[in-house]
């Protein structure tokens, strides 16, 4: 029963995170990056604090009541979210979602790596082909074949792969320090820190914006609930479930079904299209991904 939970699990989770970069594309006609991240975060903080009394675990756990453990959920918070999230929504005002969906969950390449560098899980000849393979793949995707003819605007690829880059360390951050505490409590704390940072954030950068969000927009309204509340309060507490239980391999081997669902979403609800050679190369990011991740396929 346990084992059919954890897929239901990371069912809701992969089909949550895929339909995420189209809806992200649609709620920035109506705000711009920073305030839309903030909202996003805030909501879902909101969300959290409503529900927190009936999801929170009645087994022991780890207390946050040392400075330590404060300074870490808190620099958690600002990696795996504010950072995380505020680049991300920049960096899709750039590129198109479908290509944002590869870009960002590239993330289990870097998993992987960084699993060796603190895990001391070690870097197999078959792992480091994937993690070549799966970088060729994402180059194929942002040039489509052509280096002097970039189909990706640079500085969107790379605020992206920073994001990308950045939920990774947030993985690290919870499986080396975090695991053992209460997830619904540390994914409240997290979250409100998160939204502190990307308060500062917005006012530092353009402290208008956060005033001339359309919330009149019922589309925004709709889009801003579903990524905060499902895809953010409810879809962080899973991850840190399936992280803690199955463990940070398996679970990035199976995030490769995000950017499927990503591409497909936004060709549907976008009407974005992707060329040959771009599909070429999402194919090899996604054999790149599983090749990483082989050990844990069997």
């Amino acid at each position: 029963m346990k084992l059919t939970r954890d897929w239901i699990l990371l069912s809701i989770l992969l089909v949550g995170w895929g339909l995420n970069y189209s809806l992200v594309k649609i709620g920035l006609e109506y705000s711009t990056p920073l305030a839309f991240s903030f909202y996003r975060v805030t909501v879902a903080v909101l969300a959290l604090l409503m529900i927190l009394p009936f999801i929170k675990s009645k087994k022991p756990s780890t207390s946050f009541r040392s400075i330590k453990s404060l300074i870490i959920t808190f620099l958690f918070g600002a990696i795996t979210t504010a950072f995380f999230l505020g680049l991300w929504f920049t960096g899709e005002t750039l590129v198109d979602a479908g290509i944002t969906s590869v870009i960002i969950n590239t993330y289990p390449l870097f998993m992987v790596s960084f699993a060796n560098i603190f895990f001391s899980d070690k870097l197999t000849p078959i792992k480091i082909l994937g993690i070549i393979t799966g970088f060729v793949g994402t180059f194929l995707v942002v040039t489509s074949g052509n280096i002097t003819n970039l189909s990706v605007d640079p500085f969107g690829f790379v605020l992206l792969l920073a994001a990308s880059i950045s939920f990774a360390l947030g993985s690290v951050i919870y499986r080396k320090w975090l695991i053992g505490f209460d997830r619904a409590t540390l994914n409240t704390l997290q979250l409100f820190f998160s939204a502190l940072i990307l308060l500062v954030w917005t006012l530092a950068s353009n402290a208008g914006s956060l005033f001339t969000v359309q919330f009149t927009s019922p589309t925004f309204l709709v889009i801003l609930l579903f990524i905060a509340i499902l895809n953010t309060s409810i879809a962080y507490v899973i991850w840190m479930l399936l992280l803690e239980k199955r463990g940070l391999v398996w679970l990035s081997s199976w995030i490769f079904f995000v950017p499927i669902i990503g591409l497909l979403s936004a060709s549907f609800l976008l009407n974005e299209s992707i060329g040959t050679v771009q599909l070429l190369g999402f194919a090899i990011t996604i054999s790149g991904i599983a090749l990483a991740n082989k050990k844990i396929l069997h």
